[in-house]
Protein backbone atom coordinates (compact mmCIF):
# COMPACT_ATOMS: atom_id res chain seq x y z
CA UNK A 1 0.00 0.00 0.00
CA UNK A 2 1.45 3.04 -0.79
CA UNK A 3 -0.21 6.42 0.69
CA UNK A 4 0.91 9.94 0.85
CA UNK A 5 0.38 9.87 4.75
CA UNK A 6 1.54 12.38 7.43
CA UNK A 7 1.66 12.42 11.29
CA UNK A 8 -0.02 15.63 12.84
CA UNK A 9 2.53 17.14 15.34
CA UNK A 10 2.12 15.05 18.48
CA UNK A 11 0.98 17.28 21.17
CA UNK A 12 -2.69 18.55 19.38
CA UNK A 13 -5.70 17.25 20.03
CA UNK A 14 -5.65 15.57 16.29
CA UNK A 15 -3.03 13.57 17.47
CA UNK A 16 -4.51 12.77 20.53
CA UNK A 17 -7.54 10.99 18.17
CA UNK A 18 -5.44 9.37 15.42
CA UNK A 19 -3.34 7.51 18.41
CA UNK A 20 -6.72 6.06 19.54
CA UNK A 21 -7.45 5.30 15.88
CA UNK A 22 -4.05 3.96 15.61
CA UNK A 23 -4.94 1.64 18.58
CA UNK A 24 -7.84 -0.08 16.74
CA UNK A 25 -10.26 2.27 18.87
CA UNK A 26 -13.94 3.43 17.50
CA UNK A 27 -14.90 6.79 18.31
CA UNK A 28 -18.11 8.94 18.66
CA UNK A 29 -18.49 12.47 19.60
CA UNK A 30 -19.68 11.21 23.25
CA UNK A 31 -16.38 9.45 23.94
CA UNK A 32 -14.32 12.47 22.39
CA UNK A 33 -16.12 14.61 24.46
CA UNK A 34 -15.62 13.05 27.76
CA UNK A 35 -11.91 11.68 26.83
CA UNK A 36 -10.84 15.64 25.79
CA UNK A 37 -13.61 18.15 26.32
CA UNK A 38 -13.98 19.03 22.39
CA UNK A 39 -17.21 18.84 20.47
CA UNK A 40 -15.54 19.08 17.35
CA UNK A 41 -14.34 15.52 16.89
CA UNK A 42 -16.01 15.81 13.02
CA UNK A 43 -13.17 18.56 12.68
CA UNK A 44 -10.51 16.56 13.34
CA UNK A 45 -11.18 14.07 11.42
CA UNK A 46 -11.85 15.88 8.40
CA UNK A 47 -8.48 17.78 9.17
CA UNK A 48 -6.69 14.27 9.31
CA UNK A 49 -7.94 13.11 6.17
CA UNK A 50 -7.11 16.82 4.17
CA UNK A 51 -3.95 18.14 5.79
CA UNK A 52 -2.21 14.50 6.63
CA UNK A 53 -3.65 12.09 4.34
CA UNK A 54 -5.43 9.50 6.78
CA UNK A 55 -8.52 7.64 5.48
CA UNK A 56 -11.25 7.33 8.84
CA UNK A 57 -13.85 5.04 7.95
CA UNK A 58 -17.63 5.86 9.41
CA UNK A 59 -21.17 5.08 9.98
CA UNK A 60 -23.64 6.75 11.15
CA UNK A 61 -24.75 5.35 14.68
CA UNK A 62 -28.79 6.62 16.45
CA UNK A 63 -28.48 6.21 20.07
CA UNK A 64 -31.17 7.54 22.67
CA UNK A 65 -30.13 10.36 24.65
CA UNK A 66 -30.80 11.25 28.11
CA UNK A 67 -32.96 13.54 27.05
CA UNK A 68 -36.63 13.04 29.13
CA UNK A 69 -38.87 12.88 26.43
CA UNK A 70 -36.57 9.93 24.72
CA UNK A 71 -35.73 11.43 21.94
CA UNK A 72 -32.64 9.46 20.08
CA UNK A 73 -29.84 11.13 18.23
CA UNK A 74 -28.16 10.75 15.04
CA UNK A 75 -24.26 11.15 14.62
CA UNK A 76 -21.31 9.64 13.46
CA UNK A 77 -18.79 6.85 14.72
CA UNK A 78 -15.34 7.24 13.20
CA UNK A 79 -12.09 4.15 13.44
CA UNK A 80 -9.33 3.23 11.21
CA UNK A 81 -9.56 0.10 8.89
CA UNK A 82 -7.28 -3.07 10.15
CA UNK A 83 -5.16 -3.00 6.90
CA UNK A 84 -4.47 1.05 7.35
CA UNK A 85 -3.29 0.36 11.11
CA UNK A 86 -1.00 -2.72 9.71
CA UNK A 87 -0.01 -0.15 7.20
CA UNK A 88 1.44 2.25 9.61
CA UNK A 89 3.32 -0.49 11.75
CA UNK A 90 5.63 0.17 13.81
CA UNK A 91 6.08 3.60 12.79
CA UNK A 92 2.19 3.65 14.12
CA UNK A 93 2.63 2.51 17.13
CA UNK A 94 6.20 4.38 17.98
CA UNK A 95 3.51 7.25 17.44
CA UNK A 96 0.81 6.27 20.02
CA UNK A 97 3.57 6.17 22.56
CA UNK A 98 4.67 9.42 21.82
CA UNK A 99 1.43 10.90 22.12
CA UNK A 100 0.35 8.87 24.90
CA UNK A 101 3.17 9.90 27.00
CA UNK A 102 2.94 13.30 26.14
CA UNK A 103 -0.79 13.57 27.08
CA UNK A 104 -0.22 12.14 30.14
CA UNK A 105 2.49 14.40 31.12
CA UNK A 106 0.40 17.24 30.44
CA UNK A 107 -2.39 15.60 32.64
CA UNK A 108 0.34 14.80 35.23
CA UNK A 109 1.25 18.70 35.38
CA UNK A 110 -1.98 19.42 35.16
CA UNK A 111 -2.95 17.53 38.18
CA UNK A 112 0.13 19.03 40.48
CA UNK A 113 -0.94 22.21 39.39
CA UNK A 114 -4.09 21.94 40.94
CA UNK A 115 -3.46 19.72 43.87
CA UNK A 116 -2.52 20.88 47.15
CA UNK A 117 0.93 19.41 48.37
CA UNK A 118 1.86 17.88 51.80
CA UNK A 119 3.17 21.13 52.96
CA UNK A 120 -0.28 23.35 51.80
CA UNK A 121 -2.25 20.91 53.56
CA UNK A 122 -0.40 18.68 56.45
CA UNK A 123 -3.44 17.52 58.23
CA UNK A 124 -5.42 16.80 54.87
CA UNK A 125 -8.22 19.04 55.35
CA UNK A 126 -9.53 21.52 53.07
CA UNK A 127 -9.44 24.36 55.82
CA UNK A 128 -7.74 27.68 54.84
CA UNK A 129 -4.06 27.74 57.00
CA UNK A 130 -3.97 30.85 59.69
CA UNK A 131 -2.56 33.78 58.48
CA UNK A 132 1.35 34.13 59.78
CA UNK A 133 0.96 37.47 59.55
CA UNK A 134 0.37 39.54 62.28
CA UNK A 135 -2.79 41.33 62.47
CA UNK A 136 -2.76 45.30 61.34
CA UNK A 137 -4.17 47.23 64.57
CA UNK A 138 -5.76 50.85 64.23
CA UNK A 139 -4.54 51.53 68.02
CA UNK A 140 -3.77 50.37 71.51
CA UNK A 141 -6.39 47.31 71.97
CA UNK A 142 -5.78 46.63 75.31
CA UNK A 143 -6.98 49.92 77.24
CA UNK A 144 -3.64 51.02 78.20
CA UNK A 145 -3.21 55.17 77.40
Amino acid sequence: MTLNISYPKPNCLCARYLARFLQGETLKHREADSATGSYRLASHVHYLQEKHGWHIERREVTEATRDPTGRAATFMEYWLAASLIEWAGIQGQEYVEKVLELEAIRIAERLAATSPTADDNPDGTDKEKPSTIPALSNGPDNGSQ
